[in-house]
C-alpha cells in the first residue's frame, strides 16, 4: 500500500538508469536480503538470495568484466558465499516445514508435442556468448501440464 502511495505522489518519471547501475542496485538488494536472512539464520532464503546474486554478478561480469564487477560487489562473490554456506549447512532434500505434495490424476493433453519442437540456430554474433545451447531433449520437451 505504501508503494502505491509513493507512486501516486510522483510528479515526474524517474530518469532511466544505464544497465550497469540498474544491475548494481539489484545486486545490492540481493546482498541485503542475504545479510538479513543470515541474521535470521534462514538458510533457505540465504540460498535464494545467493543464487539470484550469482546470476546478477554473472550478468555484470559479462557487461563490464570481472575486475569492475568485483569493485561494484566490494569483493563479495555470491558463488563463493554459496559454496561456504553449502559446506557449513548442506541443503536439506525435504524441508521440514514444507507441505506434502498434492497429487492430481494425470490427464492426457490435447496438445501435440511437435508444436513445441524447434531448431536452434546460432548466428555468428552469438559466438562469444558464454552460455551453451540447450540439449536436444530440452528443446523438444513439452511444457508441464497446467495445474488443476
Amino acid at each position: 500500500m505504501q508503494n502505491q502511495l509513493v507512486l501516486r505522489e510522483m510528479t515526474e518519471a524517474p530518469q532511466p538508469q544505464d544497465q550497469v547501475t540498474t544491475m548494481s542496485n539489484i545486486l545490492h538488494g540481493q546482498w541485503l536480503l542475504f545479510i538479513n536472512s543470515e541474521e535470521n539464520r534462514d538458510f533457505h532464503m540465504m540460498r535464494i538470495a545467493l543464487n539470484q546474486a550469482i546470476i546478477t554478478q554473472d550478468a555484470l561480469e559479462t557487461m563490464i568484466g570481472t575486475t569492475d564487477m568485483l569493485k561494484i560487489a566490494d569483493g563479495w562473490s555470491a558463488r563463493d558465499e554459496l559454496c561456504r554456506l553449502n559446506q557449513a549447512h548442506p541443503p536439506m532434500l525435504h524441508p521440514q516445514n514444507a507441505a506434502p505434495p498434492t497429487t492430481h490424476p494425470q490427464t492426457a493433453l490435447a496438445i501435440e508435442p511437435a508444436t513445441y519442437q524447434y531448431t536452434q540456430e546460432l548466428s555468428s554474433d552469438h559466438q562469444d556468448t558464454p552460455m551453451r545451447p540447450a540439449t536436444a531433449n530440452q528443446q523438444m520437451a513439452p511444457p508441464p501440464p497446467p495445474p488443476l
